[in-house]
């Protein structure tokens, strides 16, 4: 029985579907192929560039005479982004004077527009880049960049912006700028505290509003860390009063920096974290009181000898040992008793090789 017409037309409309999509298939297999050789060529033109342009960067590095556009060759188009890469990559092992002498070489070529060229990057990588190497030009503009970019709502990148300010001494753009840091909200706590603490003294009383601030826990940490870092006695009466914060973790830090502070009029406030019912923040009071050899937190150590917990028991008898000849008196008298707290004694006499 022949086919209807209607089944004819069906079965060629088929065919010429499935021819149309092997010539896309082989259309788009074509254009992969023609998108991997180019990919290579610029590759391999890139590497060829790198290896050109690497040995002239090393020779002008350590040349006599100082870079500038008359003692270095012309830039060929693309040499800007394999300079840069080549730069940054030479500034993580050197510093000082050959750190210098790499930002005359970039201004030689005149390469600061293509820096603040790459802040407008939708690559977090390459504006943290580009911020890494104008901290280091030192000048008016590249300082505007920096402060513009320490409001970036990108965390890291506003850390990349912070920490070419900290290092060029900029301590009086930390305090407009704790409004944007408390924005973006970073959550790497040490890295930014170890930025923070770069600010310095003159940098005391933005850290102490930041400390203070109705934000997240790793950002007040993170001020607290820096500050302790710095070591500024004016820190004290706020550290004091955040020794009775809500949060269990900045209490903790609190006792923290008054121990490593060790002002006496900070006495009073370790001592009455000793009581409190957290174990991180008891630990760093005991830890604080030892450091500071407070006589008068014998009385309170003694009864956390035989703590529940081991920690405790062994950190207050290291913090007694610490506190010196009243503490170890009361270790030795403790030592010759067989309960917890007279183990925990011993052992710490033992790790200090002292007879009891």
């Amino acid at each position: 029985m022949p086919a209807s017409p209607l089944a004819s037309d069906a079965l060629r409309l088929v065919w010429h579907g499935t021819a149309a999509l092997m010539v896309l298939a082989l259309l788009v297999l074509l254009a992969l192929i023609a998108a991997r050789f180019i990919e290579d060529v610029l590759n391999a033109r890139v590497t060829r560039r790198r290896a050109y342009l690497y040995p002239l960067i090393k020779a002008a590095l350590t040349a006599p005479i100082a870079p500038s556009p008359d003692t270095l060759p012309p830039l060929k188009r693309g040499d800007a982004a394999i300079i840069i890469r080549i730069v940054l990559d030479l500034m993580r092992a050197i510093q000082g004077k050959d750190a210098e002498r790499l930002v005359d070489i970039l201004k030689a070529w005149r390469l600061h527009h293509d820096l603040a060229v790459m802040l407008h990057s939708r690559s977090r990588g390459r504006r943290i880049q580009a911020l890494t190497l104008l901290s280091a030009f030192q000048d008016s503009k590249s300082m505007a960049l920096l402060k513009k970019h320490a409001r970036e709502r990108d965390p890291y990148v506003q850390m990349a912006a912070l920490r070419g300010l900290a290092q060029n001494e900029q301590q009086d753009h930390l305090s407009p700028l704790i409004d944007s840091l408390v924005q973006s909200r970073p959550r790497n706590t040490l890295m930014l505290s170890d930025i923070l603490r770069r600010f310095g003294e003159r940098g005391v009383p933005a850290l102490l509003k930041l400390a203070q601030a109705d934000t997240t826990v790793e950002l007040r940490l993170a001020a607290l860390l820096a500050l302790a870092a710095i070591g500024a006695p004016e820190a004290v009466p706020v550290l004091a009063e955040l020794t009775r914060d809500a949060s269990a973790e900045v209490r903790a830090e609190a006792v923290a920096a008054l121990g490593r502070l060790g002002r006496m009029e900070a006495v009073h406030h370790v001592l009455s974290a000793l009581g409190d019912p957290v174990t991180a923040v008891k630990l760093e009071a005991i830890e604080a009181a030892g450091h500071m050899r407070l006589r008068d937190a014998v009385p309170l150590l003694v009864p956390l000898l035989d703590h529940a917990e081991w920690t405790i028991r062994h950190t207050a008898a290291e913090a007694l040992h610490q506190i010196g000849a009243p503490g170890v008196a009361l270790l030795k008298a403790m030592s010759a008793q067989a309960t917890p707290g007279g183990l925990i004694a011993g052992q710490v006499l033992a790790e200090r090789e002292v007879t009891p």
